[in-house]
Formats: structure tokens, C-alpha cells, sequence
């Protein structure tokens, strides 16, 4: 009998120790300011670097609903946006410049579990700092048998974000689950780079990934609209898409794919996928602009890039063109070179005629 409470007794030990210790959620009440690491805004106590602790800024009245982190912080997973105290908000985590965010486990933008009382959204802006995430999921609905909505916004606008085992954009756990989920990433500045698992967007809902600047690098595939019924948006406005390793692909969702000034490279000569990707009905092109056609750009990229050089012209005259340069795909958008300008060209020559002429 005393060798049996002395049993229990190290186990409770062990399990106290936090190396087996159970997942301890600690929730964000912005009761003091909107610093992170202020103790007082949490009911538990600001999240620390233990394995499985969760930190949760849930949607809710409170008095400080969008944390600030302006230094460095560590968990195992960060939830934004579960529906807390109310509905209605949508609560935001701003990582400054010289911040520095990790979590082992992942992080979540807009997230809802099947006890929640209605739908969930959250965001995070990433202004500057350099950021080691497990993984990232942009709008999930979690667990099973889950009703409830969930979406999500992530904006880099500086600093570095780093991915070692992928991410969703518009994710939903397992089949039983029937919520709606919506994610956009949203990429202006400063850099991602994704690791692990393949990155997906519109895994089984409605996906957005938009390169405005900086770039986006994805080191094990990317894929787009990964189950039937789900969509994925590709914005190229600027900056730089690179699939550095593995497949850039479509599953068996629907697939937009607007392109201005951006730039999408791949690894290997994958310009028979792209020509067989914008061949597909279930992808939708549209070209709003690019470089000048036979600008110093353009005619650099096409010389390089010449090895099975494909175009796609749409109404417009606007072009697409990709090649193979032996290593790897790029492709890029052109623009005519605006008529205007050829007859502006010309009547300021007439004016000009004229103008002699009355001398």
C-alpha cells in the first residue's frame, strides 16, 4: 500500500515537472496595455517557451483586443482570433521591428473549434523582426464534426517569416467538419520562406496567396485548391514567387491566377506544366500589365530564359511568356508598348514642324 502511494506520488512528480506536463492555454485580457509580454494581460501569465503551451487572443470585449510584440517570445502554439468574450471583432498581433516570434508547434490566423458559439476571424501584421514558426494555418477550422466558420488575414509588410514544417491557407481539419474557411496572405515587403511540408492554399476552402513585393519562397512544393469544391487565388502584383523545390501544382479545386509585374520562378524545366495549367478549364488567367515589352528587363529574361519559350496573349495584347534557362522555370508578364505614346511622339514632331514653319 505504501509502495503504491509512493508510485503515484512520482508520478504526479513527473507529470508536474512540464516535461510531461499537459497543455496549459493561457488567454490574452489585455487588461494593462497592449504589450505582449506583460504578465497582467494574460490570465495565466504571458506564454513561455514549454513545448505544448498554447497562447490564445481570443475575439472578445476587451479593453486591449490587439497586442503588440515588440521583443521576443516563445511558445509551442499561438491561436489569434478563437472566439472569446464576444463576437463581432476581429483581434490582431502586430510583430514590430526587432521582434522576433517563435513557436515550435504552429501558429493560427482566425480559428474555431466545434464549442464555439459562432463563427472566428483574426489577423496578424508582420511590420518587421525575424519570425521561426512551426507552421502557419490562415483561416482553420479545427478538430471534428466542426460547424463553425473560421477566417483569417496574415500581412508581411517587413522582416522575415520562416516556416520549418509548411502551412494552410483556408484549412479544414478532417472531412466530418463543415465550417467555412477563408485565409489571405498577403506579402508587400521583407521575405517568407517555407519549409517541411508542402504549403497549401485553399486546402479545403477559400484560399488567397498575394505577392505585392518582397518574395515568397517555398522549399518543398506549393500546391493550389488541394480538394474538390475548394478555391485558390494567385495574386502576382510584384515581387518574387519562387517554388525553389518540389511540385507547384493544382488539385482538384478551382484556381484565379492574376498577374501584373510579379514574377514566378520553379525549379527544373516546368514550362510544359505551366502551358498545361493555363489550358486548364478550371483555371481562370486574367493580365492586367507586366513589363514593357522590349524593355531592358523583358529582353534580358527572354534571352535568358529562351529554352522552350511559351506565350499566352490575352484581348488586351497583353503577353505572358516562360522558359527554361537549364536550371530553372521563370515566367513574366509583358505589356505592349502603349500606342499613345508612338502618337503623342508624332504630334509633338508635328507641332514642332509647325512651329518652324511660322518662323
Amino acid at each position: 500500500m505504501k509502495s503504491a502511494r509512493y508510485i503515484l506520488f512520482y508520478l504526479l512528480c513527473i507529470f508536474a515537472s512540464g516535461k510531461y506536463a499537459f497543455s496549459q492555454n493561457t488567454l490574452w485580457q489585455g487588461s494593462q496595455s497592449s504589450d505582449f509580454n506583460t504578465a497582467g494581460n494574460w490570465n495565466f501569465g504571458t506564454p513561455t517557451p514549454t513545448d505544448r503551451t498554447i497562447g490564445t487572443i481570443r475575439e472578445g470585449g476587451y479593453a486591449n483586443p490587439n497586442p503588440v510584440l515588440s521583443e521576443s517570445a516563445s511558445m509551442g502554439q499561438l491561436r489569434i482570433g478563437q472566439l472569446g468574450g464576444g463576437a463581432g471583432t476581429t483581434p490582431t498581433l502586430t510583430l514590430g521591428a526587432g521582434s522576433a516570434l517563435t513557436t515550435t508547434i504552429r501558429t493560427d490566423v482566425g480559428y474555431s473549434l466545434s464549442g464555439d458559439a459562432s463563427n472566428s476571424s483574426g489577423a496578424l501584421t508582420v511590420n518587421g523582426g525575424n519570425h521561426n514558426l512551426g507552421s502557419l494555418y490562415i483561416g482553420n477550422v479545427a478538430g471534428g464534426n466542426n460547424a463553425v466558420n473560421a477566417s483569417g488575414t496574415t500581412t508581411i509588410n517587413g522582416g522575415t517569416v520562416n516556416l520549418s514544417n509548411g502551412g494552410f491557407i483556408a484549412a479544414r481539419s478532417v472531412t466530418t467538419s463543415t465550417g467555412t474557411s477563408t485565409g489571405s496572405l498577403i506579402i508587400r515587403g521583407g521575405s517568407l520562406s517555407a519549409a517541411g511540408s508542402t504549403f497549401q492554399v485553399g486546402q479545403r476552402g477559400s484560399g488567397t496567396l498575394s505577392l505585392e513585393g518582397g518574395s515568397a519562397t517555398f522549399n518543398n512544393g506549393l500546391r493550389l485548391a488541394d480538394q474538390a469544391g475548394s478555391s485558390a487565388m494567385l495574386n502576382l502584383a510584384s515581387g518574387t514567387l519562387d517554388v525553389a523545390s518540389g511540385f507547384f501544382t493544382l488539385g482538384a479545386g478551382t484556381l484565379a491566377i492574376n498577374i501584373d509585374k510579379g514574377i514566378l520562378q520553379l525549379n527544373g524545366n516546368r514550362t510544359g506544366l505551366l502551358g498545361t495549367l493555363f489550358a486548364d478549364s478550371d483555371v481562370t488567367l486574367t493580365i492586367t500589365g507586366g513589363l514593357v515589352a522590349d524593355s531592358a528587363e523583358d529582353t534580358a529574361l527572354s534571352t535568358q530564359y529562351s529554352q522552350n519559350l511559351g506565350e499566352i496573349t490575352d484581348s488586351n495584347g497583353n503577353k505572358i511568356y516562360y522558359g527554361f534557362d537549364g536550371d530553372d522555370t521563370k515566367m513574366w508578364s509583358v505589356i505592349p508598348e502603349p500606342p499613345t505614346y508612338a502618337l503623342f511622339g508624332g504630334f509633338l514632331a508635328l507641332l514642332f514642324v509647325m512651329i518652324r514653319h511660322r518662323k
